[in-house]
């Protein structure tokens, strides 16, 4: 039998970073995420979940079972800027492709799609990748700040809480988010995925949905 060991070379994983973020819409209502945009300037993605607390239930003057509400994702994303594909989900509505934007509108769901590094002690930043995926995102109002130029100038820093709605994973309980790890993958999975996820030459960057993902990731 093998025996325990720690702190082997090699073997100090870490995640770190926040990029290649992507916004995904619909051209339709019955649509799919079809239509997609890169979103620079991300400085943050925290994800907050909610819910998974047991509720406890008692007979026979005895804790009897506990069961775990449902949860909920829920994040945090922070940036500098965002594509304009994103206003919109944000609830402000430009007026006849003009100079004019009306705030305070119906707040248009969207995908989201941003990666972070994986990180050891032995190959730093590239010893991997991970890409993040979430579902159904509805972004609530935030806080914008702005300040006069000084001596110290400093850059607007967006904020924006979201939630997630679940879709259905094949053989799996509803999720509003998957993650995709590079050292699972094989070369072809992985140029499938991104290909999928952030357009090739000839194919626009679209969301597949988790179904989709998996029959891509299988063939």
């Amino acid at each position: 039998m093998a025996i325990l060991t720690w702190d082997e070379t090699g073997q100090h994983w870490g995640e770190t970073g926040v990029s290649n973020g992507v916004i995904y819409t619909r051209s339709g209502p019955s649509t799919g995420y079809d239509k997609a945009a890169a979103w620079n300037g991300l400085t943050a993605v925290n994800q907050e979940p909610e819910g998974a607390e047991p509720q406890d239930f008692y007979a026979d003057n005895i804790l009897y079972l506990s069961l775990l509400s449902a949860e909920k994702w829920k994040a945090t994303i922070e940036a500098f800027t965002y594509p304009d594909m994103f206003a919109k989900c944000d609830g402000t509505a430009q007026v006849a492709s003009g100079p004019m934007f009306v705030g305070q509108q119906d707040r248009v769901p969207f995908g989201f799609s941003w990666q972070t590094k994986i990180v050891n002690d032995t190959q730093a930043t590239a010893a991997g990748t991970m890409i993040h995926v979430a579902y159904g995102c509805l972004a609530s109002p935030s806080s914008k700040n702005a300040q006069t130029i000084n001596d110290s100038p400093e850059i607007t820093n967006f904020s924006w809480s979201v939630t997630g709605t679940p879709v259905n994973v094949p053989n799996m309980k509803p999720s509003a988010y998957l993650k995709f790890d590079s050292r699972k993958s094989t070369p072809e999975q992985w140029k499938d995925l991104t290909d999928a996820l952030y357009g090739t030459s000839g194919v626009d960057a679209k969301l597949p949905t988790p179904a989709e993902i998996i029959e891509l990731l299988n063939t």
